[in-house]
């Protein structure tokens, strides 16, 4: 394997694929404007073929790292995508891009010495990136794939692989959007710390070796990759494309879900970008006077609910414990953990009433009630269920969960604590259907989990213990443990960790079998494997390496108690707080090189810190300390914009801009995370420090009925902004900010010799009305649709009126109507400034047919296929929930009918036999009604 490979948004392999086609020569001018007119990506292809060659040597005059070096190749183009229109003349194309190219590098070459001054000061430790030969690292990085788990490695799958956006991504694992969050920072934190114990740095370079080789000067792989990267840019390739200041209005896209070791994007748009204008939201206090308060019920509602438990057998069950779990997915809990709240008489009966006073006004929204008996594995249900009739909950039977820790060597470990996170039940009677389609390994883990795990489904460990589960089991002299009271037949996440090893997480199915392990995708193995544990089974755990250290004032060297300090990304698992003395001892990292966080508490005026400790293979304590920098409050305000009501209890983030100097110069500053830096209080105000620069404060209201950040305007000091550094999407921050995952966003400039304080709205937008009709102009019931509110995925069974919620007029959003057994469908692009209502009538769906084969033209038999679907407006690609059943018969055909006229479809499929990927892929638009061939669909190459 070759270093002459595509550079990290590609060695990752799924970034948003962009059509392969070849095109005859056409003149420069002619492939500019064509890309000027209608950003066809075959054009765009060829031009970075026909300059690719001079652009690369631009870059090798400056550069020598190759990493560095691919980097700035993607960024010129990148330029050459947001600023192509600034080239008078088609002709000059060649030398603009090789001028932008040089400028690219020195500043690449430029921050490259910058991270070298700064990994000077950090701890010395081992360089190891160049001690395995390429191959040898590859194959590692392979291997550490394949260890991930599932937990983490869908998200990232979903994310960065398929292109979805975060909301996305938690409404098909069927998870919230804090846990995607989490999850995504922890698969990547997993994978760096994994290769870095090894000795290996988790680098652009590294990555670059993981997909295909050529030997041309500019590889085709490279040219494709760039014609995907510039619609989905590193952190890396956007920012240098951001500092080229010369080249223009750089109107860069960068959307990044998270920026870390892995940084690539996701959910950007290719558009041009809107001229950055300041919000008149902002201060709010008048803004919300000339808004007529909308009619809302604030008065929490009140909880009644009877029904009774029976055993497995449908018998009565006497003294069964009733739990309620309330916020059972929030990013910040208010209410206590499950509480028991009614216990069964002898007819099984129980009967409870919980009262809203004191809570919030959704509090109940999500509530879960489980109930546990000895001997039993627990049930549970929606609390709401029993609004109308009384609750039935019937007790399963339990399968025991026993196992054993050992170390390395085999010897038993006492003291490991085993903690129950999460139990799922399987759709369908027991989990035989599961492992069938696991065994069977024809279309990726993830939506096997998708397929038999809702959300109602799953019950969490979240605030407390789960009901019934004590605090931890801890395992005996001879390294065992039991769990009862979980139920057979179920999937359980369990966390193992304690003083002596290192924090992991396993999936346990509570049957009696031999452990499982299958690919995570049968087409490309680069996506790891996931292993299933029976309910009898032993594991080998990796030792751990501590840390201890001091926190203090960087200017008095005075001690800093209560500060958190965490493995980067990992915050909620490995962790510790510093102790009168400032001191801190963490357990649970295995040995190797980890970065660090330092997180002042919320009354502390300091900014976090990053750094690095810790050697490969050693259990030896690693001493870290952290000097803190004290930064500058700035105050603010969250309320509603309809109401002036404020909002309590809602996360806040402060990001600075990515290039500021009062951010760059403080050390260890790029301390990333994406946990909330605050919280609202009560009545709505926050404090965050801030650099005294430029930055932004993103939000989201704790409901969720809000307007995304992305369909409204920026607020504070948006005028600040330089022009083009930001787009409708994304906020050049550090990290990036994406404002699809956020309900409001604000831009503050801070003075560090003026206080600053801010209002910041949240709006719930209007509601608007749909009325469905047939083509013969009668209502029509039971049809899905997609886009009905920011976050919503796809909803069905509707009736023939539907409301559209969380809708901005000024900045409307596409909708999907599909009628899924009369097959008809609708898209529905109203335009800007149209609020409805709207009559929709559906129209005869498409129909797609074809031949999946290989590279020799043989029929791919029984492949499952995975459609998506992309509407206008959008960049990412959405499932296509109406197509997870798609396959190919014995020859190979495929059909695939409910194709709504005008929506973008794309077919994938992916092979890997012997080492060697495939993937087919093939984008079809249908007309209302149409039938298409799309003849033999071949793979295409890497």
């Amino acid at each position: 394997m070759t270093r002459d490979t595509p550079s990290l948004p590609r060695a990752l392999h799924r970034l948003r694929e962009a059509l392969a086609l070849d095109q005859p020569p056409i003149a420069d001018a002619d492939l500019l404007r064509q890309f000027r007119e209608s950003r066809d990506p075959a054009a765009f292809e060829s031009l970075v073929r026909r300059h690719g060659p001079g652009v690369m040597s631009a870059c090798r005059k400056v550069l020598s790292d190759d990493a560095d070096v691919e980097d700035a190749f993607q960024a010129a183009f990148l330029i050459l995508l947001r600023d192509g229109r600034s080239i008078r003349k088609g002709a000059s194309v060649g030398s603009w891009l090789y001028g932008v190219a040089h400028r690219v590098a020195l500043k690449a070459r430029a921050a490259r010495r910058r991270r070298t001054h700064v990994e000077s000061r950090a701890p010395a430790r081992e360089s190891t990136t160049h001690d395995l030969s390429w191959p040898e690292a590859c194959a590692i990085l392979h291997e550490e794939l394949d260890r991930l788990p599932d937990k983490y490695r869908l998200p990232v799958m979903l994310c960065y692989l398929e292109g979805l956006a975060r909301d996305e991504a938690a409404r098909r694992l069927g998870v919230s959007l804090n846990a995607v969050r989490n999850r995504l920072e922890r698969g990547r934190a997993r994978l760096r710390d994994r290769l870095a114990r090894r000795g290996i740095a988790l680098s652009a370079g590294l990555l670059a070796t993981v997909t295909g080789s050529a030997a041309a000067l500019v590889p085709t792989s490279l040219v494709r990759a760039t014609s995907s990267a510039v619609l989905r840019p590193s952190a890396r390739v956007a920012t240098l494309a951001a500092t080229v200041l010369g080249a223009g209005t750089i109107k860069i896209a960068m959307g990044l879900t998270l920026v870390a070791a892995l940084l690539i994007g996701a959910g950007l748009r290719a558009g041009p970008t809107p001229k950055v204008s300041p919000s008149k939201e902002m201060p709010a206090k008048d803004a919300a006077k000339k808004v007529a308060p909308k009619a809302d019920d604030d008065t929490p509602e009140t909880l009644d609910v009877k029904g009774r438990v029976l055993d497995p057998n449908g018998k009565p069950v006497k003294g069964a414990k009733l739990w309620l779990v309330l916020e059972p997915t929030a990013v910040r809990r208010t209410a206590p953990g499950p509480s028991v709240v009614a216990t069964t008489d002898a007819d099984g009966a129980f009967a409870f009433t919980e009262k809203g006073d004191g809570r919030r006004r959704h509090w109940a929204n999500g509530a879960q009630l489980v109930t546990t008996a000895d001997g039993f594995g627990a049930a549970w249900a929606a609390a709401k269920m029993a609004k109308d009739k009384p609750l039935e909950l019937k007790l399963v039977q339990d399968e025991p969960i026993n196992g054993r820790i050992l170390t390395l060597e085999g010897k038993p470990i006492a003291g490991v604590r085993i903690r129950v996170l999460e139990v799922s039940v399987p759709a369908g009677p027991d989990l035989s259907n599961l492992l069938a389609e696991l065994k069977a390994n024809a279309r990726p883990i993830h939506e096997i989990h998708v397929k038999y795990f809702d959300y109602q489904r799953r019950l969490f460990e979240t605030g407390g213990v789960l009901p019934g589960q004590p605090e931890a089991t801890v395992t005996d002299r001879d390294g065992r443990f039991r769990l009862t009271g979980l139920g057979g037949e179920r999937l359980v996440q369990l966390r193992i960790d304690g003083p002596t090893v290192a924090t992991v997480e396993h999936s346990v199915l509570t049957r009696a079998m031999p452990s499982m392990t299958v690919l995570e995708d049968p087409g490309d193995r680069r996506y790891g494997q996931q292993t299933y544990y029976g309910s009898t089974f032993d594991f080998a755990a990796e030792p751990t390496q501590p840390f201890e250290g001091v926190v203090t004032d960087r200017e008095t060297s005075k001690p800093l108690a209560g500060v958190t300090v965490r493995a980067a990304l990992q915050w909620y698992e490995v962790k510790a707080v510093t102790d009168a003395s400032g001191k801190y001892r963490l357990t649970g990292l295995p040995p190797g090189p980890h970065e660090m966080i330092a997180i002042p508490a919320p009354d502390q005026p300091y900014h976090r810190m990053a750094a690095t400790g810790g050697e490969k293979a050693s259990q030896k304590t690693a001493a870290l300390d952290f000097a803190l920098t004290r930064g500058h409050w700035v105050t603010g305000k969250l309320i509603n914009l309809r109401t002036n009501k404020p909002e309590a209890d809602a996360p806040i983030w402060y990001f600075p801009l990515a290039d500021e100097p009062a951010y760059l110069s403080v050390p260890g500053s790029h301390a990333w995370s994406r946990e909330p830096t605050t919280y609202t209080n009560s009545d709505g105000t926050f404090r965050v420090v801030a650099f005294s620069c430029r930055g932004a404060i993103v939000a989201n209201g704790w409901s969720g009925d809000y307007i995304t950040a992305e369909q409204r305007p920026l607020q504070g000091d948006a005028e600040s902004l330089d022009r083009g550094t930001n787009n409708a999407g994304t906020l050049s921050t550090s990290p990036a900010a994406y404002l699809g995952s956020y309900h409001a966003a604000a831009i503050v400039n801070v003075d560090s010799k003026k206080p600053k304080d801010c209002t910041i709205t949240l709006d719930p937008g209007m509601t608007a009305s749909v009325k469905l009709l047939d083509p013969d102009g009668k209502p029509l019931m039971g049809a899905g649709a997609g886009g009905l509110a920011s976050w919503s995925l796809w909803e069905k069974d509707l009736a023939a009126e539907v409301k559209v919620r969380q809708y901005n007029p000024d900045r409307p959003r596409a909708l999907l109507f599909l009628h899924q057994e009369k097959g008809l469908g609708k898209l529905l692009e109203p335009k800007k400034g149209d609020a409805g209502p709207w009559e929709v009538t559906l129209e005869p769906v498409g129909t797609a047919t074809g031949r999946l084969v290989d590279t020799d033209s043989k029929p791919l038999a029984n492949a499952v296929l995975q459609i998506h679907y992309r509407l206008p407006g959008h960049d990412a690609w959405t499932p296509s929930f109406v197509h997870q059943e798609a396959r190919t018969d014995e020859k190979g055909i495929f059909r695939l009918s409910n194709l709504v006229g005008g929506v973008l479809y794309s077919l994938r499929y992916s092979t890997e036999r012997g080492g060697a990927r495939s993937r087919h892929y093939e984008h079809v638009r249908l007309k209302a009604g149409e039938t298409k061939d799309l003849g033999d669909v071949k793979p295409r190459g890497e």
